[in-house]
């Protein structure tokens, strides 16, 4: 099956720009992100790049620094631009495994780069030549992830909030989604743990802020979607193709990507084999030796 390429909504124009097989300058990715960021009031100051002693010496961590850590500050971006959600009252911070439900924290924003190691993940790459010094756009098709994705990684399903979403009729009536919430919770247990709904909401009305952002590259595949699958599945049921950024291995026109987890159906990985002479890629699912071939995207 060959899939389609829809549309990606972004809040802000950004990112409007880009299409598949796009290639973009890291600098230039983070600009965009700072831009983005920087449309909203809240956005005072605080760190784009996750500060490290150890690295302010070197000059190009320096220059990230001096130029987006806003007013040099070392503190953490935390941003509401659409204020906390409506419907966190109804949930507490108790953890169930390493996390809580994700409605006491739904409508916070952060930086892409918070927990990441940009030195070590980016900088010394291209420094010893394990990359190209661009990101390659891609983007997965929306119709494949509703289809195919079942759980996110924290190893939640997703099927209930699939059923929810399709449920509402109106997504500007707070009270009428209130009730519907209160319906759920008295059915399905912890159904929306790994679902912020504030957070559909804001994406199904605005659109994504950015794309995701992978830094791993390896010798036989780089790994996608290490983080932030709950945007996986909302971005798709929003009917919005995911976009996201990965790193090209040097002097290859042919890699593949794997996804961290096993979260598409029947316990599955997602692998994707990038054609960069060709401009296209193969979907694939994996499990263990066997490997499913599902179709074929061309932009």
């Amino acid at each position: 099956m060959n899939y389609k390429l829809t549309r990606t909504q972004f809040w802000k124009p950004y990112f409007r720009d880009l299409k598949c097989f796009d290639r973009i300058s890291f600098i230039d990715i983070i600009s965009r992100i700072d831009s983005t960021l920087r449309e909203f009031k809240e956005y005072s100051k605080g760190a784009l790049i996750s500060f490290n002693e150890e690295y302010k010496d070197i000059p190009e961590m320096k220059e990230l620094y001096d130029k987006f850590n806003k007013e040099n500050s070392t503190n953490r971006i935390t941003i509401w631009p659409e204020g906390r959600s409506p419907f966190a009252y109804k949930y507490t911070n108790k953890l169930i495994g390493s996390t809580s439900n994700y409605q006491s924290r739904d409508g916070q924003v952060c930086s892409s780069f918070e927990m990441k190691d940009i030195y070590q993940s980016h900088v010394l790459k291209e420094k010893t030549g394990q990359i190209d010094s661009d990101y390659l756009y891609l983007t997965i098709p929306y119709e494949f992830i509703s289809e195919y994705m079942v759980k996110t990684n924290n190893n939640w399903n997703m099927d209930i909030a699939k059923k929810f979403i399709r449920e509402v009729k109106d997504w500007d009536d707070i009270e009428s989604i209130d009730k519907l919430i209160d319906k759920y919770d008295k059915k399905y247990l912890n159904w929306n743990h790994d679902f912020p709904i504030f957070g559909f909401m804001s994406i199904f009305k605005n659109g994504l802020l950015f794309p995701n952002i992978t830094f791993s590259c390896g010798p036989h595949y780089n790994k996608i979607l290490d983080s932030g699958t709950h945007r996986l599945f909302m971005t798709a049921m929003s009917g919005s193709d995911f976009p996201m950024f990965v790193q090209i291995p040097k002097n290859k026109i042919r890699f593949s990507l794997i996804s961290v987890m096993n979260i598409f159906k029947d316990e599955t990985q997602l692998r994707i084999d990038v054609d960069l002479e060709n401009k296209e890629y193969g979907l694939f699912l994996d499990k263990k030796d066997k490997s499913t071939k599902l179709g074929l995207v061309k932009p």
